[in-house]
């Protein structure tokens, strides 16, 4: 079975959002999900490299220095990197708006495989 992984930053703020995306995903009957956090990094890792994801989905890497753990395991591993990229009101026509919401940590263009722009 193929194994997806939601991660989430702050549980209470993010896990609801993710089992939502877990339940519809788990409909193709193509993936198990399986619900993660991002920090301590020693959990994070041992599920990572426990199921050995084709994909993992996350909130943005808007911390610094957040992204480097990624970079490795998606080197390791070769799974597909996909971020939710934005949080609160989003107004399209405006792309001073877009950028600002893209987030504080300075990562390669080859870290992220899609972005999923999603909000009010």
């Amino acid at each position: 079975m193929n194994h997806v992984l939601l991660v989430y930053n702050k549980k209470n703020r993010e896990e609801d959002y993710l089992k939502l995306i877990k339940k519809e995903i788990e409909n193709t009957n193509e993936y198990k999900v399986i619900i993660s956090p991002r920090t301590p990094s020693k959990k994070f890792i041992l599920n990572v490299l426990k199921y050995q994801p084709k994909s993992i989905l996350t909130f943005p890497f808007t911390a610094k220095d957040s992204s480097p753990l990624f970079y490795i395991l998606k080197f390791i591993l070769k799974f597909k990197l996909v971020t939710l990229r934005t949080e609160g009101v989003m107004y399209y026509d405006s792309p001073r708006n877009i950028q600002w919401h893209l987030g504080n940590e300075n990562y390669g263009k080859n870290l992220i495989d899609l972005e999923i722009f999603w909000g009010n």
